[in-house]
């Protein structure tokens, strides 16, 4: 039997959003933290090429992130990714806990 790998949105869902609230706030949180770790996972190690890489996958990207504003720019993404409460990547680290639990069985 195959394991069942759980999505990652439970994981990022009560994170905080550490980005200060303006008018300019464009992106969701959710969707961006899903391209970081769509890019990451498919061996994408810069910001660059995560926007590239969101560009590229645009239409595989849209059956499953909302993107009201389109793709956000690699300065997006990395102040996202720069999240200097720890929420950002204690979310990685519970989904890479969560996601891995089941593997071994």
């Amino acid at each position: 039997m195959r394991p069942q790998l759980l999505g990652p949105r439970p994981y990022f869902a009560s994170l905080p959003d550490p980005r200060r609230e303006t008018r300019n706030k464009l992106h969701k949180l959710h969707d961006i933290l899903m391209i970081v770790l769509c890019a990451v996972l498919s061996g994408v190690e810069d910001w660059v090429g995560m926007e590239a890489f969101a560009e590229e996958k645009e239409t595989w990207l849209r059956g499953f992130l909302d993107r009201p504003n389109g793709i956000p720019s690699h300065d997006t993404l990395r102040r996202a990714g720069a999240d200097r409460s720890g929420s950002v990547s204690d979310g990685l680290h519970r989904l890479g806990d969560g996601g891995a639990a089941g593997l071994g069985e």
